[in-house]
């Protein structure tokens, strides 16, 4: 937008401020504060439901974010999965591992691993479960390339342990209409 301005616009005076482009690289790189809908507080089943994926995530291999995920609908787990390592869970130990090559939040779209949001929906896909208007548990916030699959998948609530909104994650569920929640221990 700089460049325009200086290429086409040289003649006006031209006031820049930092919520003007929300997508600059300052503000997608940066850890924005989540505005849930809802804190959940005494919801029994919700924590119990977040503790099984808790438990769940300590089976990933991925030393760089252990995370677990859930599908929940008429209080049954329907899918859980959690971040794995591909082609296996020793491919960084054996060729490296890509996220070596960037900084913190740099590139979240090139990683060795599946994210646990993004495996849920392929199980999904896979064993022909409908995601539309289920409550789906994470432990940690999702990332802006998994907020727009669930988004799409259709699910009703994001219920969040913890984590902060990367890019544009949070909007991606604000305008599907996702509820979101964080849950409180």
């Amino acid at each position: 937008m700089r460049q325009f301005v200086e290429d086409h616009l040289s003649y006006l005076k031209v006031e820049y401020r930092a919520d003007f482009i929300r997508l600059d690289k300052v503000n997608v790189t940066s850890d924005n504060e989540v505005q849930p809908d809802v804190i959940m507080i005494s919801d029994h089943f919700a924590k119990r439901v977040m503790e099984a994926c808790r438990f769940e995530a300590t089976f990933s291999a991925d030393w760089w974010r252990q995370v677990g995920a859930a599908a929940v609908c008429d209080d049954k787990i329907l899918l859980s999965g959690i971040n794995r390592m591909l082609p296996s869970d020793q491919s960084p130990y054996i060729d490296g591992d890509i996220r070596g090559c960037f900084g913190f939040g740099e590139h979240l779209e090139i990683c060795g691993t599946i994210h646990a949001e993004a495996a849920v929906i392929a199980k999904a896909a896979k064993e022909g479960v409908s995601l539309a208007g289920v409550d789906f548990y994470c432990t940690t916030f999702p990332c802006p390339m998994c907020a727009r699959l669930l988004a799409e998948a259709g699910i009703g609530q994001l219920i969040y342990d913890v984590g902060y909104s990367v890019s544009d994650a949070f909007h991606i569920f604000r305008a599907a209409g996702v509820k979101v929640a964080k849950l409180i221990w």
